[in-house]
């Protein structure tokens, strides 16, 4: 078992439980009514497929750092205006830079679950769900992100949260339930994030209550 949390309840009586979120199958019964509780694990997230993309995003990234040196020495010849111009283009590289430097130095994103916010197709945000129907637009100091999740698990989740990070900012998203193999639609505004910079994001599994049929 790993450290991680999850919440359960007993369909007979109502009874919470706050158990390790297991690696395998568990059964156990009900402290108030001596229901079977049986719990299975989550859909996990492949290591070495995520090991693979954090490698290939540093290796981007690299890339990406070469390039805005040769630019820097290329446009030094040039005059006053193409080298503002340069400048220019550098800090909005620099800026993505940043952005991707991100997602690798905060630890509680999941690199594998980066999501293309413009491709409306469905796509895993990994623990057994998926998001389909993305969709962006500009609102106020931010942006506006609308879509559905999809519960891949076979089991009922009630009181959802997930968070989504996007340019150095998060928001919590809340899902009342999703039963197995149905989709819910969510909608959440997040500030100072302009619309040009809200092309990738990720979206984290926080936690939920179980409902099983036994």
């Amino acid at each position: 078992m790993n450290g991680e949390k999850i919440f359960i309840v007993c369909e007979n009586c109502g009874k919470k439980y706050r158990i390790n979120k297991p690696d395998e199958k568990r059964v156990f019964n009900c402290k108030e009514c001596d229901e079977k509780i049986v719990v299975y694990p989550s859909t996990q997230i492949d290591s070495s497929n995520k090991k693979e993309i954090n490698n290939s995003i540093t290796i981007i990234i690299s890339i990406i750092s070469i390039i805005l040196a040769l630019i820097a020495i290329i446009y030094t010849e040039n005059t006053n205006k193409e080298i503002d111009n340069v400048k220019n283009e550098t800090m909005n590289l620099n800026s993505e830079v940043n952005d991707l430097q991100f997602y690798l130095a905060n630890q509680r994103l999941e690199i594998s679950n980066l999501i293309d916010l413009s491709n409306s197709s469905i796509q895993d945000i990994g623990d057994g769900f998926k998001v389909a129907e993305l969709n962006t637009s500009k609102h106020m100091t931010g942006v506006k992100i609308k879509g559905r999740v999809i519960n891949m698990t076979s089991c009922t989740h009630q009181s959802i949260n997930f968070k989504i990070y996007i340019s150095n900012q998060e928001k919590t998203i809340f899902i009342t339930q999703i039963s197995p193999g149905h989709s819910t639609s969510f909608d959440t505004y997040i500030p100072d994030v302009p619309i040009e910079k809200a092309r990738w994001a990720t979206f984290k599994y926080i936690e939920s209550v179980l409902k099983f049929k036994i």
